[in-house]
């Protein structure tokens, strides 16, 4: 059985890091809503805006990826365009947008939506940044870099350092966190989604340590900072990587974006349609390797959020037939 010392004293050390009145035990997770919305097809078409030898997997459809987050914020709000991003930010927030750039990374169309819907429902360009966990990655992951100026700004935890082991960009005048992750299969904690993005808010080293221990990975996620701060998950499922093969793992075109306001609750869901992708991949079952038990001390242990699969509520648009959630 696996020692639960390493968690008391991650629990222990986010505590001390914490203002007084967010040192204590939050409440157990409640009931928690999913948005899964699908679409027939995800990519250009080959051709003229897709060339094959710049884009041998193909290239996502902007088209699609717009109408895929409207929807999913339909799901969770009932509301439509700016009212639905209204029941999450005010015009006078600064907004960060904290992006997985590991590969495959999340793609930049994403991105480029949530701004626009961002800005749609008031948020001034200026008060908008984009970052992940080293420039290096972000560049790699086609984002430009920009500190200043009157835009949306993007640049690296890294680059902008750290306060009591989290990003300053976390840690400073921020009102709304928006986490976006990319659903992919992972060689040391099984599968990477929306709760191990948080990862990148930490110091390298630190990140590596919690990879290590997949006990730990929710650490970050704990963190009394990103609990008041974060509003949104989106957990990019167009074309998750079943394999963790390198700098270019398989995928599957599952064509589906997760979105939630619980982080543990988002990546339950996408585990499950991760481990169906994976056995439709083989055409038989292919457990994940390592198995993925984070989850479940994330709502135990850490209580993040929800991972009991009967108190979560998906509430799906698009094709059933190939969702995996039957």
């Amino acid at each position: 059985m696996t020692s639960r010392l390493p968690i008391l004293c991650a629990l222990a050390a986010l505590a001390a890091l914490g203002p007084p009145q967010a040192r204590a035990m939050p409440d157990p997770p409640g009931p928690a809503v999913v948005a899964l919305a699908r679409a027939e097809r995800i990519l250009v078409p080959p051709g003229v805006f897709a060339p094959r030898v710049l884009y041998p997997e193909g290239r996502v459809d902007f088209g699609i990826v717009e109408r895929l987050v409207d929807q999913c914020l339909g799901s969770l709000t009932g509301l439509q365009h700016g009212d639905a991003w209204r029941q999450y930010v005010s015009p006078v927030d600064r907004v960060a947008i904290l992006v997985d750039v590991s590969a495959p990374p999340v793609q930049t169309a994403t991105v480029e939506v949530i701004i626009d819907r961002l800005v749609g429902a008031g948020v001034r360009p200026a008060n908008i940044c984009v970052f992940g966990s080293d420039e290096r990655g972000l560049f790699s992951a086609g984002f430009n870099i920009s500190h200043d100026g009157p835009d949306v700004r993007t640049y690296g935890a890294d680059s902008e350092g750290y306060r009591g082991g989290m990003s300053r960009i976390v840690a400073g005048d921020l009102q709304m966190l928006v986490n976006l992750a990319t659903l992919k299969a992972d060689a040391e904690i099984g599968m990477a989604g929306c709760v191990s993005n948080f990862l990148a808010c930490v110091p390298e080293v630190e990140r590596r340590r919690l990879r290590r221990d997949p006990a730990l990975v929710p650490t970050a996620a704990a963190h009394p900072a990103v609990r008041a701060k974060l509003r949104l998950n989106f957990l990019e499922a167009y074309l998750p990587a079943v394999d963790h093969d390198g700098a270019d793992p398989p995928t599957v075109e599952y064509r589906g974006l997760i979105a939630s306001t619980d982080p543990v609750a988002a990546d339950t869901i996408g585990l499950r349609i991760l481990q169906g992708c994976r056995d439709a991949y083989k055409q038989a079952p292919w457990p994940l390797d390592p198995p993925v038990t984070y989850l479940g001390l994330a709502q135990v242990e850490f209580r993040v959020g929800q991972a009991d699969a009967a108190k979560i509520s998906v509430r799906m648009t698009g094709p059933r037939e190939g969702s995996h959630l039957d």
